[in-house]
Formats: C-alpha cells, structure tokens, sequence
C-alpha cells in the first residue's frame, strides 16, 4: 500500500517483480484528486469519492469511480485525468475481498508512516529495539486489539471560532462495524455554551441582537475562507433565551446559606397576564440579593407558602429576626406568619399603601414627591 508515488511502485515492482501486488491509499489518492477541483466543489467530490471506495465489491466500487471520472471530464479535466489513472490501484481492496477494520486501516491516509510509528511506540514501551523479537511482535498486535476505531476520512462539520461557527472538514473514526465513533476533542470544539456566553455578552454590552454579527467581525475579525455562520439574529436570539434562562435557574436554585438578611420585600407585579411575586433581601452591608421569583397571586396562601419553604429549603435562616415588607397581599402575610411566626416584624409597603387610597390625601401627595413611583419604601 502506497500513497501513489511513481518512484516508489516501480522500485517495488523491480524488487518483487512477481510477489508484491502494489495498492495506493484512498485517501491520500483522494486529496490529491481534489486538489485539482475548485474549492467550493472539494466537500462534496470527498463525500462522491468515500462512497464510491465504500462499495462491497470491486466493480461496483470502480462503476462509482468511472462515473465521477465523466462527470468531471468536461469542465475538470485534471481532476478527471489523475482519478482515472487511480480506479484500478484504489479498489485493490475489494478485489481481494478485504473487508471490517483491516479495509478501513488500508483506506486511512499514510498506513507506512502510521505503522512505523506504532511499531515504535510498542518498541519502546517493551524496552525493546525493532530486532528485539518476539515481546516486540507481541506488543504491537496488543497495542492493535486494544484500539476501539479507525480512521475513516473525513466528513462536513463545524467548530466554533470568536462566537461564530467555521466550516471545517472533521476527521471520521469508526469501529469495527463501520458505526461513527464520538470524537471528544471535536465536541469541546463545539461547545453551544461559548456562543451562548459571548452572545449573552455582547447583548449586556447594548448591542442590539440584529447588530451582534457585525459587532463580533469589528471585534474579531475572522479570514473570509472560513465561511463563518451562526451569529444571525435569530441565532443570536435563542442564544440570548436559553442563556438567560440557565443564568436565572442558576440563580434561583442557589444556596442561602450564610447570608444575615435583615429585611425581605415581597412584591407582586402584573406582566401582561401574567402576575409574578418578587423576593429581594437585603444585607447587614446593605446589599441587596435576589431570593426569587414565581408565577402567582400575593392572596394565595397556598402558593406564597410554598414559595417561601424554598427559601427555607435552600438554607435561608431567619431565626435571628427579620423584617418582611409586603406590598398588602394577604396570601403573603399569613404565609409569613406561618412560617416564621414571631421572629418576622411584618411592614406594609408606603408606596402600596398610598396606591390603594388609604392614605389620607396630604400625606400620599408628600410621600409620592419623595418616593418615585415603582420603587418600595419601607
């Protein structure tokens, strides 16, 4: 088996003259057929050729090859002319019925150099030189029967580069059975996680969803051959969904433990249809922190109790006292009673009690020129 080279199947034909039948590599043939077309045609001959080479037999494998070598005869005539010349060397494989990983190892690019390079890894990890006999032989066919896959060629794939997806050419491995193997090293290449971070990064920035495309090619500039895609506004948009969703699950499902709240305000607030009671605590320090949020009505005791024992459930300790502000909700302030009974000093809101009309007119007017409306005052 070798990659084609002229020189080198003559000399083995002058040594071996009746002995050596002479095979080129598919895919070392296969580059170099390519090479000869345009590059936006390159992807998919590979693909053209892996399936021709892929045939059982030798005439169906040469039928496949012959008719590519057609196809391209008009407007490629040298990449038509170096496939002809490689129909019969290349199917070498079929015809002498080889078949499962011994066919995909003489499919593989370079099989001289990579068994050299086995041999020697095997040599040197028996302490052995390559005349050391037999613990050398056996330590090549373990370091063989070990290994779970082959390289098969390559297949269309992507990666991700400064917050785009690039088109890259990945290399295949397949087991025995010809089954697709994962590759680690390409899956971390791929991680959806890094154009989540740099798409939710660029919209905290300002930049608008529609404008983060042009903002990530002023900022990191990538070659124009390699065809990034991926950072289009609807891209970016379910970047931006599912980044601030995990950020908000992560923040709401985080430990309260160790944290002395002095004050809690509950609030509930109308979005659309929709109504949301929000928790917020604030700190010895002053600092304010998100406990959490949830779908409901501050009149349910149910919910507000539920809501309130996921504090609890996360490590929230108020056994030294606290202050709980409410925006009038009775749901919210049996629930508090419930659950925390004495050790919470229960405060209506200013700004709620002035909304609902309570008040008396005089002071709701000095209180609503010194409080902006939508902020709590406790």
């Amino acid at each position: 088996m070798t990659g084609g080279e002229r020189a080198l199947d003559l000399a083995l034909r002058e040594q071996w003259p009746r002995l050596v039948l002479v095979a080129h590599s598919q895919e070392q043939v296969g580059e170099a057929v390519v090479a000869h077309l345009p590059a936006g045609m390159r992807a998919s001959a590979s693909d053209a050729l892996r399936r021709a080479w892929e045939a059982p037999t030798a005439p169906v494998a040469r039928g496949g090859l012959e008719t590519l070598v057609a196809s391209w005869q008009q407007e490629h005539p040298g990449a038509a002319s170096r496939l002809a010349a490689e129909v019969e060397a290349t199917t070498v494989p079929q015809a002498l019925g080889v078949h499962g990983a011994v066919a995909l190892r003489l499919r593989s690019t370079a099989p001289a150099s990579y068994l050299l390079e086995r041999c020697w890894v095997a040599a040197r990890r028996v302490g052995a030189a390559p005349h050391g006999g037999r613990e050398w032989v056996a330590a090549i066919a373990a370091e063989a029967l070990g290994r779970q896959g082959e390289r098969n060629g390559t297949a269309p794939g992507y990666v991700v580069v400064g917050g785009r997806k690039a088109a890259v050419r990945r290399p295949r491995l397949v087991d025995a059975s010809g089954h697709d193997l994962p590759l680690e090293s390409y899956a971390a290449a791929q991680d959806p996680t890094t154009l989540a971070r740099i798409a939710l990064g660029k919209v905290l920035e300002g930049i608008a969803q529609r404008q983060v495309r042009q903002g990530l090619e002023r900022d990191q500039p990538l070659p124009a051959e390699l065809g990034a895609y991926g950072a289009s506004k609807s891209s970016v948009s379910r970047r931006w969904i599912a980044a601030t969703v995990e950020a908000l699950e992560a923040e709401l499902q985080s430990s309260l433990a160790g944290r002395r709240l002095l004050a809690i305000l509950l609030d509930g607030k109308g979005f659309g249809d929709y109504l949301l009671v929000t928790a917020l605590g604030i700190d010895e320090q002053g600092r304010k922190h998100i406990l959490g949020v949830w779908e409901g009505d501050g009149e349910n005791t149910e919910v507000c109790v539920a809501a309130l024992q996921q504090f609890m459930d996360r490590g929230l300790d108020v056994g030294r006292g606290v202050l709980v502000v409410l925006d009038g909700g009775k749901g919210l302030a049996s629930a508090v009673r419930q659950l925390w009974g004495d050790v919470a000093v229960v405060a209506r809101c200013r700004v709620h009690y002035a909304d609902v009309g309570i008040m008396p007119m005089m002071r709701r007017n000095v209180l609503s020129t010194k409080t902006p409306r939508g902020r709590s005052a406790a």
